[in-house]
């Protein structure tokens, strides 16, 4: 039995599972082989700049964003993983820009809160950090975020 060489659903499956078990270098090389056949999946461009960030290579994630014509500018997840890695790099203000970019499109997403007023911090904005930092106790009184 031989596989169509234009199938995807098998690398898709093959990358998925080599991630779940924490082999991110192997997943991304796999979820690039797959976007070779069709590079038009916005959820595999977004699994590998997710395997990319997993492991460790923050560059990685910014170049398949920054290539990738499948993106969909309106996703929340994305803009939140690109400021995490913009951040790693030290363009601050890049960052806090795809963070706020996040939030528009899903004002509940705590963790690029969270990220969002980490940015701040650094960037010396100490009352745009205690805004985040309201914002965020306001969508779980609860937590204790001291």
């Amino acid at each position: 039995m031989r596989l169509d060489p234009s199938a995807v659903r098998p690398l898709d499956d093959l990358a998925d599972v080599l991630a779940a078990r924490g082999r991110f270098h192997r997943a991304a090389d796999v979820y690039e082989a797959r976007l070779r056949i069709d590079e038009r999946s916005f959820d595999t461009v977004y699994k590998l700049a997710l395997a990319r960030y997993s492991s460790g290579d923050a560059h990685g994630v910014l170049t398949v964003i920054s290539r990738s014509e499948a993106l969909d500018d309106t996703s929340s997840r994305l803009h939140y993983l690109e400021g995490l890695c913009l951040r790693e790099t030290g363009r601050l203000d890049d960052a806090a820009a795809a963070l706020a970019r996040a939030l528009e499109l899903e004002p509940g997403l705590a963790p690029a809160r969270e990220a969002l007023a980490d940015t701040y911090r650094r960037l010396g904005r100490p009352e745009d950090e205690i805004e985040q930092l309201q914002l965020l106790a306001g969508l779980d009184p609860a937590a204790d975020r001291a």
